[in-house]
């Protein structure tokens, strides 16, 4: 590692020192990455073990004692030019089974009555588009987090449900951020 440091000072009595004997530093590494495309057609996504994408979330299985015909996520996320989340559900009435992951339908497949286009074409994104950050911050008080909605409706009745967030960045140093998370089973 080469540090290239510039020391002054202002005050003619005091000269700037480096404490070779103190010096440490912290690296750090975020696990992420953006190698999904098309996420509509890339059947990666469905799965839990053949997904590529470096960070993910995944809810444990909820059990619900009366039967849902719809999911909503409510999150609030920081996200900028270089990051992206994408949503996904999984239900079912047996509880236990392996997972398998369906996209939201995304503000690009759903009409202006609220209704999915064409349900090969859900790709997981949020459903209204969300204008990203221009501000690359690294602390969270400093991040301008807005508030994203996947909504999904008119499934068939089910009785356990799942979510899976994938969280994709193209830069290492800014990850996607997300906060409040609110998973809603509607009936």
């Amino acid at each position: 590692m080469n540090m290239r440091l510039f020391l002054n000072t202002t005050d003619t009595r005091i000269s700037p020192v480096i404490d070779s004997q103190r010096v440490s530093a912290i690296l750090t590494s975020n696990r992420v990455n953006n190698i999904i495309t098309d996420y509509a057609a890339d059947s990666r996504v469905n799965s839990i073990i053949e997904d590529p994408t470096g960070c993910q979330y995944i809810s444990k299985e909820i059990v619900l004692e009366n039967p849902a015909s719809s999911i909503k996520i409510i999150l609030s996320g920081h996200l900028t030019e270089v990051n992206d989340i994408r949503a996904f559900y999984c239900v079912n009435n047996n509880p236990g089974l392996e997972p398998i992951f369906t996209p939201f339908p995304g503000y690009s497949n759903i009409n202006s009555r609220g209704q999915v286009i064409a349900p090969e074409n859900s790709n997981g994104e949020s459903d209204t588009y969300v204008v990203k950050s221009n501000t690359y911050a690294f602390s969270s008080r400093d991040a301008g987090y807005r508030e994203y909605t996947f909504t999904v409706d008119q499934l068939p009745s089910f009785r356990t449900y799942r979510i899976k967030l994938n969280l994709t960045s193209t830069s290492q140093c800014f990850v996607p951020r997300v906060k409040d998370l609110r998973v809603i089973a509607l009936a």
